[in-house]
């Protein structure tokens, strides 16, 4: 009888671990799926200096809004965005200083650096590093 007790302690004592042991498993497991659906993916950094074309373009002022600009910088550098009038006279400076690698989005509302609203016409956005110069043409309507 004393056997059969210690046998069936014995059992009862492996089940016992094994099911802690699958126990301990699952929840590694479930650790790592909800890790796994908390990661952020980070974005490639851009390979090159790059102004992407502003949107909305045209921008019709009677409809409000604001043209928003988006620009990618490789690595570390100093970049100024301006807008420029068709003559090449800066009217409103959106950016002048060091930027981090990666995408960067800067918002226009269509006023000059004094705070106020530019004529209808066309305007070149302006971005210049030390290695690249690029400008886009920009349209507002009233």
């Amino acid at each position: 009888m004393k056997n059969l007790f210690k046998i069936t302690s014995t059992l009862l004592l492996i089940s016992s671990l094994i099911w802690n042991c699958d126990h301990v498993y699952e929840n590694l497991l479930a650790d790592n799926v909800a890790k796994e659906k908390d990661r952020v993916e980070t974005p490639p950094l851009p390979k090159a200096v790059l102004l992407r074309q502003p949107f909305p373009n045209p921008l019709h002022r009677s409809q409000g809004g604001e043209i928003h600009i988006t620009y990618e910088i490789p690595q570390a550098m100093r970049a100024t965005l301006t807008v420029e009038n068709v003559v090449g006279d800066v009217v409103h400076v959106l950016a002048n200083q060091e930027h981090l690698a990666g995408v960067h989005l800067r918002t226009w509302d269509s006023k000059n650096n004094d705070g106020g609203p530019v004529k209808a016409g066309v305007y070149m956005i302006h971005l210049n590093t030390a290695t690249v110069t690029q400008r886009k043409l920009i349209e507002i309507r009233e």
